[in-house]
């Protein structure tokens, strides 16, 4: 096993667990999106009105998040360093 090997795994392990934090953290707030909205109305950051669409931005966000990790790098990426929606 060389270096190469070594840092492939650990990219892979780092995606993988990082997708499942996104996920529980996803999952957890779906269950019960009213509760999630009234939590980002008491940081009273935006307009309540704004609020409650940034909570429904916000869990899109989380999903994409996985999203993108599952595809991984896609056939538009050209070096491995990009991201996706950076191309």
């Amino acid at each position: 096993m060389d270096l190469t090997d070594i840092v492939t795994f650990v990219s892979a392990f780092c995606r993988c667990a990082t997708g499942f934090v996104f996920l529980l953290s996803f999952g957890s707030k779906v269950r019960d999106i009213a509760q999630f909205q009234r939590s980002v109305v008491a940081f009273r950051l935006l307009p309540r009105k704004l609020s409650h669409i940034a909570a429904i931005l916000f869990l899109g966000g989380e999903l994409v998040v996985v999203l993108f990790l599952l595809v991984g790098e896609c056939c538009c990426c050209q070096d491995s360093y990009s991201l996706c929606f950076y191309s």
